[in-house]
């Protein structure tokens, strides 16, 4: 679960490859807020260096469960965010 909960460990895997996480912040919580931004080693495709993404905790449980809803935007264009999503995330052992 740390892997999704904990900003150290999202800046490790979070994105695409040549992408780094200058920016990473949790409040793991009903309600808490999330955000990440990608940052490109080059303009990407849409001519913009960074993406932001941000969102709200909508359920966390021991499970682990963890459900969100975020919206994607890149630096300058939140206005016109295309990308608004729900996920929802549930963790297993697997071999222990």
């Amino acid at each position: 679960m740390q892997a999704w909960t904990d900003p150290k460990k999202i800046k490790q895997w979070w994105g695409p490859n040549n992408v780094t996480i200058p920016e990473c912040k949790i409040d793991l919580r009903l309600g808490g807020k999330f955000y990440v931004v990608m940052e490109a080693a080059k303009p990407w495709a849409i001519q913009r260096d960074k993406v932001a993404d941000g969102g709200k905790i909508t359920v966390v449980e021991p499970n682990p469960k963890l459900f969100y809803t975020a919206q994607a935007w890149t630096d300058g264009a939140k206005e016109t965010t295309t990308i608004d999503q729900t996920t929802e995330l549930t963790l297993e052992k697997e071999q222990g």
